[in-house]
Order: structure tokens, then C-alpha cells, then sequence
């Protein structure tokens, strides 16, 4: 619930909105107040100012202004596309970086958020729509030759391989116009993203897109050159799409690489053959990160081939599989007591929801000559040995640690790439050509620099443990500026949004920090 107070300051009467919330933390209520204007002493707000009264979010921005400034994105965009051009795109690539990811969406918040006036953005007619981003975007990418020495960092670099994407049904599918000046679908080609960040700060700063029917041992070549990283550059393919020969050529070559293999792909087949798995013994337990791992090390070879494998176990991960494989065998044999054919008994049992689960059941004929589905206790057995292991394979000179943290950053950006097909898929209608549609990814890249740095620095704070990457920027969403009577007012700083602020190594902001803003035209 909320309500109005008056408030009379230096002679002159203000009207603020005053509401209360419940802090868990505290475990007391808590207030807030928003300004609204210049009143009588009564509360009534001077009719002339009301009509100018514009309330902006300012915490998010603020604060994702700064990070886009630390982590060397404005300066480099505005080498790259020039000063105005560039302030234009970090800008859009700070609201892509919140979530808001659709271009048309992303044109009508611009137009309407305090970012343009922290950037001093002044629009004309052309720059009210989406072609300017889609025009950026694009000159971008064809000279991202120029941006990524500059976003490139001293020190070991980390690759991954993400998984590939094409247009298997419409979605990615752009249109084209001919040199006849037809229209027609043009098909987005199946395409492999390598990415690459700095090992010592994890923020992204470098990627390839490339046909996926292109050597891998082509393309890493081409990423050593490009980034000038040879002698400190590290792998990281996951291996159920990579081929036999590929893995021996890039082992052969003396690329520091590192496989995460699964029972299905090339490599983990060949392991299986050439390596007998390991005891329970051969086991050690490690904690990292508060979570508890089983860890065995060897040192194999492959066909002339010296690796260091490692077997881990996460036990978290290993739990939960167990419970979820249990739950789907008692599902299936549950379905034996059904009134129904034994056609239909196994057409319920081969649901692709059970068919990871099948291989643990025993299926028999009663004395009445009904079908009956059971355990296999030893079948079971061998399928819970195999939960929550993963299986890697390296020739880098590295610890189970970090290869555990390389396939952990790799599962991340994997989301972060699934995320940006999401972004293609709702408006490939707009992108003029697949060309663009693809360079389209490099202002997600931009964007995901952004929010890994302040990631790190969360990380490297105070706020470590106790807020997350989402909590900071829920709770400076809170933090608005106000235009009033031609004059920028900012809404009261709680304890939080300073403590946040002060944890991160940002100036808090106060009415004096926000004269530089100019107002709206």
C-alpha cells in the first residue's frame, strides 16, 4: 500500500509517493518514496508542472554504463564505428545484455530509456527505428577484423566449441532479393560458433562462425592466427561432434586441447576399446565450490596418441540422475498392472520419455501369459555407476579443476548461443539477408561481454555468495530519475543500492553526478 506526504523543503512544498515493503533480511518493513513534483501545502501539485513530470529507470542503466566502460566495449565500438555509432550500439547492446533481445524491442525501449540521455543519443527521424541497429550491426561484424584486437587481453586464452545451429524448419529462414529483383527464401546454412575468452578475466573476446562441414583442425589454425595466441591458446571441443581423425590431427599438431567424451561419440568409443575403466578405489574425493566431486587421473595412450584422461563424478549430478532413472523404471513397470494389450504395454514402455531407462528392465511372460516388466539388478547397477560421470580427454598440461571449469564455461555460452537461435528465430523476418542474420550474433557477443564482467566483478566483491548477477540488477531497477520543472531530480539511494555500488568499486551517484545528463529535446 501506498501513499502521498508532503514534504516541505527550503520554503517550497514537494509531493512524494511513500510505500512500505518487507525486507526478509531485516525482518522489518521498509520504506521507499518516490518523487512527484512541486506542490502546494495541501498536496496539490502546480497544475503548470504536471504535464512534465517523466519518471526513468536509472539504476540498471547506470550501472551497466560503467561495466560497458570497464570492460573496454565503448571505447572499442566508438574506434570501430566512431563516436556516435558506437555510443548507439553499446547502448543497445547494455539493454540486449538485460534480456530484452528482440530488435524491435530493443528500438522501442531505446527510444524511451534515460540511456540516451547518459549517452547524449540525439534522434532524428532515421534513428527512431530498428535499420539503424540492423545497419550497425552488420558493419560491426564485417569489421570485427578491427574490433577483437581490441577486446583481446594479454595472457592465456580458452576456446569452446558450441554446438551448431541451421534452419531445419522456417524460423531461420530470410528472404533474399535477386539480382533480378525477385524475392525469394534463402535458407541459413548449418554454422559452428567458436568462442574464446580470457582465462585470467573469463570475458569474452573473440568468436568464429564457420560451416560446420570445415575442418577443425583448419579452424584452429585460423583462430591462432586471428587472435596471435599460439604457445597460450586452449581447446575445448565437446567430442560427439567431432571426428576420430580430427582429434588425432589436432593432437598431432600440438594444439593444447582438451575432449569432454560421451559412450555414443567417436573418441569415447575409441577409449572405451583402448582403456579399461576405472575402479572405485582409483577414486579420490575433492571438494570444489562447495560441491562434492569423485576424481580419477591417468595417463593413457591412444593409438600412439599420450593423453591425460579424466574420470569425474559429480555427486550432486549423480543424485539427481539416480532419483530421475528409479522414477522412470517404476513408471514402467507399474505399466505391467494395466488392463491392456501387450502391444500396448510396450508401446507405453518405448515412450522416448522411458528410452534411457529401458536397458534396466526385464521383460517376461507370467504363468497367465502376461506381459510383465521387472528390474535387472545388475543391469541397474552398471547404469548407476555411469551416473553423473563425464569422461575428458587432454593433451594440455592442466588439472582436473580446470578442465572441470573450461566444460562449465562451455555449458554456459552454450545457453547464451541457444538463447540468441530464440532472438533469430522471432525476427529473421527483419534481418534483409542471411548475411545479416548471422552477423546479427555479434551484438549478442557485445552483450555477453557485458554481463560476464559483472559477473567477475560480483565475484571479486563483497556481494560474493550473497547476490547474484540477477539479484543486483532487480534491485537497482528501483533507483529512477525524475524530470521535473526542467530540472533532474534522482530518487532516493536505499542502503542497498549503495552497498551494491560501493561492493562493485562504483561511484554512487548524486545530484551532482547527474547534472551532465541533459534533459529531453
Amino acid at each position: 500500500m501506498s501513499r502521498t506526504v508532503v514534504q516541505k523543503i527550503k520554503g517550497h512544498h514537494y509531493l512524494y509517493e511513500v510505500s512500505s515493503e518487507w525486507d526478509p533480511d531485516s525482518g522489518k518493513m521498509k520504506q521507499k518514496r518516490r518523487y512527484i513534483g512541486r506542490c502546494d501545502a495541501s498536496g496539490n501539485l502546480n497544475s503548470e508542472k504536471i504535464t512534465k513530470i517523466e519518471s526513468y529507470e536509472f539504476g540498471q542503466y547506470y550501472l551497466l554504463t560503467e561495466i560497458a566502460r570497464r570492460c573496454g566495449v565503448q571505447d572499442a565500438l566508438e574506434t570501430v564505428l566512431g563516436q556516435k555509432a558506437g555510443r548507439y550500439m553499446t547502448a543497445v547492446s547494455i539493454i540486449r545484455s538485460l534480456r530484452l533481445t528482440s530488435p524491435i524491442l530493443v528500438s522501442s525501449i531505446l527510444q524511451k530509456s534515460f540511456i540516451t540521455r547518459i549517452y547524449d543519443l540525439k534522434y532524428d527521424d532515421e534513428w527512431t527505428n530498428m535499420v539503424p541497429i540492423i545497419r550497425n550491426i552488420t558493419l560491426l561484424y564485417d569489421r570485427r577484423g578491427e574490433l577483437f584486437p581490441r577486446l583481446l587481453e594479454d595472457g592465456d586464452i580458452e576456446v569452446f566449441e558450441l554446438d551448431s545451429f541451421e534452419s531445419d524448419f522456417n524460423f531461420l529462414d530470410v528472404i533474399d532479393k535477386n539480382r533480378d529483383g525477385d524475392y525469394g527464401f534463402n535458407t541459413m546454412p548449418k554454422m559452428s560458433v567458436f568462442l574464446a575468452h580470457s582465462k585470467r578475466t573469463h570475458r569474452p573476446s573473440y568468436f568464429l562462425m564457420a560451416p560446420s562441414g570445415v575442418s577443425r583442425t583448419v579452424i584452429t589454425a585460423r583462430i591462432l592466427r586471428e587472435t596471435g595466441s599460439t604457445g597460450r591458446c586452449s581447446f575445448f571441443f565437446d567430442a560427439h561432434g567431432i571426428r576420430l581423425k580430427e582429434v588425432v590431427s589436432i593432437v598431432s599438431s600440438g594444439i593444447r586441447a582438451t575432449f569432454r567424451t560421451s559412450t555414443d561419440d567417436p573418441l569415447g568409443r575409441k577409449i572405451r576399446a583402448c582403456v579399461q575403466e576405472p575402479e572405485e578405489r582409483e577414486f579420490v574425493t575433492h571438494i570444489m565450490d562447495g560441491r562434492i566431486y569423485r576424481v580419477c587421473e591417468r595417463e593413457v595412450d591412444i593409438d600412439g596418441l599420450g593423453m591425460k584422461m579424466f574420470w569425474i563424478v559429480d555427486e550432486k549430478k549423480r543424485n539427481g540422475e539416480i532419483r530421475t532413472l528409479h522414477s522412470y523404471v517404476d513408471e514402467i513397470i507399474n505399466i505391467s498392472d494395466f488392463d491392456i494389450s501387450d502391444d500396448e504395454k510396450l508401446q507405453m514402455a518405448y515412450n522416448n520419455d522411458f528410452r534411457g531407462a529401458l536397458d534396466t528392465i526385464s521383460f517376461d511372460h507370467d504363468e497367465n501369459g502376461v506381459l510383465r516388466f521387472s528390474l535387472n539388478k545388475d543391469a541397474m547397477f552398471d547404469r548407476e555407476r555411469k551416473c553423473g560421470l563425464t569422461v575428458f580427454a587432454t593433451v594440455d598440461d592442466i588439472g582436473w579443476e580446470e578442465v572441470l571449469s573450461m566444460s562449465k564455461s562451455r555449458d554456459i555460452y552454450e545457453h547464451d548461443l541457444d538463447v540468441f537461435k530464440t532472438d533469430l528465430e522471432e525476427g529473421s523476418n527483419i534481418f534483409p539477408s542471411t548475411h545479416d542474420g548471422v552477423a546479427n550474433f555479434i551484438d549478442d557477443f557485445i552483450a555477453m561481454r557485458i554481463r560476464y564482467e559483472l559477473k567477475r566483478m560480483i565475484q571479486e566483491s563483497p556481494l560474493r555468495g550473497k547476490m547474484t548477477y540477477l539479484d543486483v540488477l532487480g534491485e537497482m531497477t528501483d533507483l529512477r530519475i525524475t524530470r521535473s520543472g526542467g530540472k533532474w531530480v534522482l530518487g532516493d539511494l536505499s542502503d542497498e543500492h549503495k552497498w551494491i555500488l560501493e561492493a562493485l568499486g562504483i561511484e554512487v551517484p548524486t545530484q551532482k553526478t547527474i547534472l551532465r545528463y541533459r534533459g529531453p529535446e
